[in-house]
């Protein structure tokens, strides 16, 4: 839920990535919804399987996410990605090594 209350960050775990780790383009896994009305304002393809998503503290409108990591296969790399919670494009990337992060 963002700190003001009015929208809530939604990560779908049902959606198939390919053996690469990537999900296809016309997939998207997380929802960014109206906390009152449920209505969704941005849908997102975030590139990986998401796994946790947070509202970034001091705006609103910025949502970071992390790739799912899979104990067997893991992954080459885990960025973080930026993102505006009202139009769902990319705002900015930060490159991590491989293995866990968290947000």
């Amino acid at each position: 839920m963002s700190p003001d209350g009015n929208t809530i960050a939604i990560s779908l775990g049902l959606i198939s990535p390919d053996v690469e780790g990537n999900l296809p383009s016309e997939d998207r896994n997380v929802l960014i919804l109206d906390a009152d009305s449920g209505q969704t304002l941005a849908a997102i393809n975030t590139g990986y399987l998401a796994g946790p998503i947070r509202f970034v503290p001091g705006d609103p409108l910025a949502l970071a996410t992390v790739s799912e990591q899979s104990p067997e296969k893991g992954h080459k790399s885990d960025p973080i990605r930026i993102w505006n919670a009202k139009s769902g494009s990319l705002i900015r990337e930060i490159n991590t090594r491989p293995g866990r992060c968290s947000i």
